[in-house]
């Protein structure tokens, strides 16, 4: 007799997914570079959304969305596939363009652009951090004040030390 683990198996083999790995994000736009394609059910609801609308007028977007959701989990899967296939002919487009981007000179200039400001951001975030465990010291940094006042005084941190409230 199969185990349990073979009785709960379907009969029917699962419809591979296709689109962009789980938990993998999408990475941001680059200037000038390749526009990444939409999936197989962003597809379908672009085609269908016009539809819908010239239907009922009167149906905010997300009642629509919601309509066009429920219709997408009953659309036979063949006719599932026809999006999905073209979903994924778009992404084999996206990446073959994405890899001529990469290696292209606006896409060097663009990434080294993108990690100046990365290391700004970096250097003002530590700075603020410094100054906001530190106390300010003086008035050259904009937007703050020139007082001096501490967020932990000695006392406090004395008191603290041992983890016990004195008698």
């Amino acid at each position: 007799p199969p185990g349990p683990a073979q009785r709960r198996r379907p009969l029917l083999q699962p419809v591979k997914k296709r689109g962009w790995p789980k938990g993998k994000k999408r990475k941001k736009i680059l200037p000038n570079g390749p526009k990444a394609p939409v999936t197989g059910y962003v597809r379908f609801l672009n085609e269908r959304r016009e539809q819908i609308r010239t239907r009922h007028p009167d149906l905010p977007f997300p009642e629509i969305t919601k309509m066009l959701g429920a219709e997408w989990s009953k659309l036979q899967p063949a006719e599932k596939q026809r999006y999905l296939d073209e979903a994924e002919r778009e992404k084999q487009q996206y990446m073959k363009e994405l890899r001529a981007y990469q290696q292209s000179e606006a896409y060097k200039m663009c990434t080294e652009k993108i990690q100046e400001k990365k290391i700004k951001k970096e250097d003002a975030g530590s700075g603020l951090m410094n100054t906001l465990l530190n106390g300010h010291k003086g008035g050259d940094c904009d937007g703050f004040s020139t007082f001096d006042v501490p967020i932990f005084t000695e006392e406090f941190l004395d008191q603290n030390k041992g983890g016990r409230r004195p008698r």
